[in-house]
C-alpha cells in the first residue's frame, strides 16, 4: 500500500519516523505535508514543511473539533 514517510531528525543522533498511508495524507505537494491520523479516538496532525527545521504536531479530542464556546 503506498505511504507517505516523513523523517525527523532530532541531533544528535535520534531519528523519527512518520509514516501516513494516502488516505492519511490531507495535503502534500513540495513545500508542505498534511497527514491526519486517528489513535484509538485521539486525532494526530502532522505538519511538516520543506523550508523549515520545525514541524507541528498537533492532538485533539474529535469530539471538539468543530465545538463552539458559549
Amino acid at each position: 500500500m503506498p505511504r507517505v514517510l516523513d523523517y525527523d531528525f532530532h541531533p544528535p543522533g535520534d531519528l523519527r519516523l512518520f509514516t501516513f498511508q494516502c488516505a492519511s495524507v490531507l495535503h502534500f505537494d513540495e513545500s508542505t505535508l498534511l497527514g491526519q491520523v486517528d489513535h484509538s479516538g485521539t486525532l494526530l496532525r502532522h505538519y511538516a514543511f520543506a523550508d523549515r527545521w520545525f514541524k507541528i504536531n498537533v492532538t485533539t479530542d474529535p469530539s471538539s473539533i468543530g465545538a463552539t464556546s458559549g
